[in-house]
């Protein structure tokens, strides 16, 4: 699995402009891409919840981004594991878990960060500690996967056709 992290720099929109500085790094949202597949995967707040979109389709919409390569240990687990969570409601219930500690929210839903922490924790290749999923925004699974080993790939010329 490659695994993507959009930053769009001092162009970033207001809600991208809060999320960079709440978690003071550059990253506003990940994504999960699906190798060969050209598949993009994650949480969505477009009403889809979880949800699968052609690479293309996602690098076009955004300017810049940073990509890690997570091999991925058992892959027929990873890809039936993926199949279960298409269509779980996105998670507005653990953004606000990150700056109150509040009991709100859906167990059974995810944010893109979380999606991707879980994927690269339960079926990629390296260690990753245990956190509170709600408490891993991009940035923080970025930096987690740098410690571990991950590598940073060029991946627009496999995902980008």
């Amino acid at each position: 699995m490659i695994i993507g992290f959009c930053h769009n720099g001092e162009n970033e929109r207001v809600k991208g402009k809060i999320t960079q500085w709440f978690t003071q790094t550059p990253y506003t949202h990940c994504e999960l891409f699906i190798e060969p597949h050209g598949l993009a995967l994650s949480a969505r707040t477009d009403g889809k919840g979880v949800s699968f979109k052609p690479a293309k389709e996602v690098l076009q919409r955004s300017s810049n981004w940073d990509f890690l390569y997570v091999p991925t240990a058992e892959p027929s687990k990873f890809h039936a594991w993926v199949m279960v969570e298409i269509g779980k409601p996105y998670d507005y219930g653990d953004i606000v878990r990150m700056v109150l500690p509040v009991p709100i929210g859906v167990r059974e839903s995810w944010f893109c960060s979380e999606l991707c922490y879980i994927a690269a924790k339960n079926y990629g290749i390296y260690h990753l500690p245990s956190y509170p999923k709600e408490l891993i925004h991009p940035g923080a699974l970025f930096k987690l996967l740098q410690k571990a080993g991950a590598q940073p790939v060029d991946a627009y010329s496999t995902l980008y056709q």
